[in-house]
């Protein structure tokens, strides 16, 4: 499996090939700030779609790297079941 923090474009072609279109149009309307997909790349089991920060600050290389190692782990703990 494989978890990691997705590039918007990446993201928005997972969607299109494997959503339906009440689905992409749910996800479109979140305006996700950052999206991290759990399991493998090319078909993830879920993804977690976060929105701003309340600071108003960017999500950085440390807290891209931090959900990176969170999603690795649930990723892990789903090939278990």
């Amino acid at each position: 499996t494989h978890a990691a923090t997705t590039n918007l474009e990446r993201w928005q072609r997972t969607v299109r090939a494997s959503l339906s279109r009440t689905e992409r149009e749910t996800l479109e309307n979140l305006r996700a700030a950052a999206v991290v997909t759990v399991g493998r790349s090319d078909r993830p089991a879920m993804f977690w779609c976060l929105g701003r920060k309340q600071s108003g600050d960017v999500y950085t290389s440390t807290d891209r790297a931090l959900l990176t190692v969170l999603a690795e782990k649930t990723s892990h703990e789903l090939t278990r079941f």
